[in-house]
């Protein structure tokens, strides 16, 4: 099973995609425990049926016990933020050093997901661009509130090119009483 968390500050926008996917056909919603929504889905890859599990964790102040918890245990992060936000930078690099630094070394990927660009002016291009120069290494996706079906796509893409890269550790979270 693959483990795939949605990743970011308050108000980035990462539970509304999480919604868009977990309201897709033949999503299984697990319900929520405080501050974690969860959702899984077999997914095709590669001619195989594989699950993934999909988590939103709130970013709420004194909700770090809980995300800990998921990065140490997730293969791959969506790290999605707001490019409205003069701050966006260092809130990436806070959530990819959180990331890179956990304890498990079992390979892992992320993409980047820029919400809300629907809402972008001239100074919020700017900062784009420097996001798009700093993180060269990671994918980046834009998106809008009327992306629709560009969320599926993302992550049926993100999932897939990983697919190879992290497939001889895939264990998932067991014993998880997300109701």
């Amino acid at each position: 099973r693959i483990a795939l968390l949605f990743y970011g500050p308050c108000f980035s926008g990462k539970s509304a995609l999480f919604d868009y996917i977990e309201a897709l056909p033949n999503y299984e919603s697990k319900g929520a425990m405080v501050g974690v929504a969860y959702c899984k889905r077999p997914e095709k890859i590669k001619e195989k049926e594989v699950f993934v599990d999909s988590y939103d964790i709130g970013s709420y102040n004194g909700n770090e016990e809980k995300k800990g918890f998921f990065i140490e245990r997730c293969n791959l992060f969506i790290v999605v933020f707001d490019p409205t936000k003069e701050n966006c930078i260092s809130e990436i690099e806070d959530c990819l050093n959180k990331i890179k630094n956990r304890k498990n070394k079992d390979p892992f990927k992320i993409i980047l997901c820029a919400t809300k660009m629907d809402l972008i002016n001239d100074d919020n291009k700017k900062i784009l661009e420097d996001v798009e120069n700093k993180f060269k290494d990671y994918k980046l996706y834009k998106l809008s509130k009327d992306s629709g079906e560009d969320i599926k796509k993302m992550y049926d893409e993100f999932i897939n090119d990983s697919y190879e890269e992290i497939k001889d550790t895939l264990h998932g979270i067991d014993d998880l009483d997300v109701y």
